[in-house]
């Protein structure tokens, strides 16, 4: 099977450079990689800064490019929050069923302590450091997303982190994402043509079971 993909076209770079192979697929590439700079702090940020709670739970602080870049920070993000919420408020309204969902929604998350009460206001959260006056917080607009052919989860808030703030900059813009940390799907979905049966299982809420540092 192998023999009938590859084609007898390759280059060789310099001694630890990738090898390119041509195939039918197209050209692949094979050869050691190198961890980023930036992969390399972020796992090690996280290494010095995860803890394991007495409920077994993981709290992890988030990492933010302000650590190594001060100027990069956060701009207002309260009234765009807001003005979406009170959106989602009128999109509702039409549609009681799914707004009583909606509150059920809400009330587990506080139910299972996977958010509490915001203390203090953005106003109050404004600092003067690296010569820019910024935000210490930041307000993630949500919203619920409806899908009527799942068996599972028939609505889920979905909180928009890539939503920007009053200096153009997201929540997700100031963040180190790291190294990708999943198995890639392709290889995964072509490894279970070695089985009989394959089984797969969901974990329920499994982002919401890591709790960040306050």
């Amino acid at each position: 099977m192998l023999a009938q993909i590859i084609l007898p076209y390759s280059r060789i770079g310099l001694a630890g450079e990738p090898i390119a192979q041509n195939t039918h697929l197209g050209w692949i590439l094979s050869g050691r990689t190198e961890a980023t700079d930036k992969d390399l702090w972020c796992e090690s940020f996280f290494q010095k800064t995860f803890v394991r709670r007495s409920d077994g739970r993981y709290e992890e602080r988030l990492p933010f490019k302000t650590y190594r870049d001060p100027p990069i920070v956060l701009g207002r993000s309260h009234q765009m929050a807001l003005n979406r919420f009170l959106q989602l408020e009128r999109r509702m309204s039409s549609s009681p069923e799914r707004r009583s969902k909606y509150v059920e929604e809400v009330k587990e998350y506080f139910a299972l302590e996977q958010i509490a009460q915001a203390v203090g206001s953005e106003r109050s959260l404004v600092r003067n450091t690296f010569k820019n006056r910024h935000v210490a917080c930041c307000v993630l607009p949500q919203h619920a997303v409806f899908r009527k052919e799942s068996q599972s989860t028939k609505q889920r808030i979905v909180f928009d982190a890539s939503s920007g703030t009053s200096n153009g900059r997201s929540l997700n813009d100031i963040l180190w994402t790291g190294p990708s940390l999943q198995n890639d799907m392709s290889a995964v979905t072509l490894n279970w043509r070695k089985y009989r049966f394959v089984f797969t299982a969901d974990i329920g809420k499994i982002y919401r079971c890591i709790a960040v540092h306050p």
